[in-house]
């Protein structure tokens, strides 16, 4: 079913509980539970409308049966009526201080026609990064080759979870 009244990230009223979108799954991933480290807590997700702008998502482990098996990485969607909520990281994955929240009320259609970017990518310079004139509570993207790889060290974060870190010297296109 195509949908005409559609709102662009951009656009969202979030006093407006009749609001269709048509988004992008850009990048999805679940979480583990906190207690039980083999469920799901929740599925998270980065959006895109069509003007490229982006927003995350979430599936709370509450409605993970109606909505997992409908979301899949790189697909597009109608999303009708969903809530919305606050971003309380401090480290945001998009430029967005809202998510989209799955809830009861919210009904999942694929689409099949897209007119945006397919990939959703923030590329920034070495030479951005290294100077500091890059946000740091965002995420980005580069494009370089790896010139050194260490080895890789496992260690435990705060929480006492095993972590992995690897350490790299990357070179851009610039040779930079």
């Amino acid at each position: 079913m195509e949908h005409t009244n559609i709102t662009i990230i951009k656009n969202i009223d979030l006093t407006n509980d009749d609001i269709t979108m048509k988004l992008r799954i850009v990048r999805l991933w679940k979480l583990p539970d906190h207690i039980n480290k083999k469920e799901v807590y929740s599925i998270e997700m980065i959006l895109m409308d069509e003007e490229g702008t982006k927003i995350t998502g979430t599936v709370s482990k509450r409605f993970l049966l109606k909505f997992s098996r409908l979301l899949n990485e790189n697909i597009i969607i109608f999303v009708i009526k969903p809530n919305f909520g606050s971003v309380r990281s401090s480290y945001k994955y998009v430029d967005n201080t809202n998510k989209v929240v799955f809830v009861s009320s919210t009904k999942v259609e694929r689409c099949n026609v897209f007119n945006g970017p397919q990939f959703g990518f923030s590329f920034t310079s070495l030479k951005a990064i290294l100077e500091h004139s890059v946000r740091e509570d965002l995420s980005i993207d580069v494009i370089g080759e790896v010139q050194d790889l260490q080895p890789i060290k496992t260690f435990l974060n705060g929480e006492g979870i095993a972590t992995k870190q690897a350490t790299f010297k990357l070179q851009d296109l610039e040779k930079f």
